[in-house]
């Protein structure tokens, strides 16, 4: 599959495709049910596309977003952290940052995040490469 750039609207329920050339925005889709985005997005080579989504007040989730269709399935747990404006992958983990400061492990297929760190900052976004692979 070809690299793309991707990104989701302030209201949250919609993914786009972003024109590196022209910066000119396609929509892809829909989450879908209800959820909307709470943060950040990653894809990982040979895996997924990852998002935190929310739906309501409720807590964060994990979702693999299709990106294709733009459809959201999310993990069946919450992540136990709220406000993850940043999610990354780096060396086979998938990480969150928070508005509350925390750094946070995310496991793939649960959706469940274990606090690694708290730190004094408040985390608006992370900065991972496009094209994350999976270890060896």
């Amino acid at each position: 599959m070809e690299e793309v750039l991707v990104g989701a609207i302030n209201s949250g329920d919609a993914l786009y495709r972003i024109n590196l050339s022209t910066g000119a925005t396609t929509p892809v889709g829909s989450y879908g049910g209800g959820w909307v985005s709470s943060g950040d997005i990653v894809s990982i080579d040979g895996d997924f596309t990852y998002a935190t989504v929310k739906r309501g007040t409720g807590g964060d989730h994990l979702a693999v977003v299709d990106p294709v269709t733009g459809v959201a399935t999310v993990r069946a747990a919450a992540v136990g952290t709220n406000k993850l404006w940043g999610l990354g992958y780096w060396n086979g983990v998938l990480y969150g940052f928070a508005e509350g400061g925390q750094i946070v492990t995310i496991n793939r297929d649960t959706g469940v995040g274990s606090v690694l760190e708290t730190q004094n900052v408040a985390f608006w976004g992370a900065g991972v490469t496009t094209a994350a692979k999976l270890p060896n």
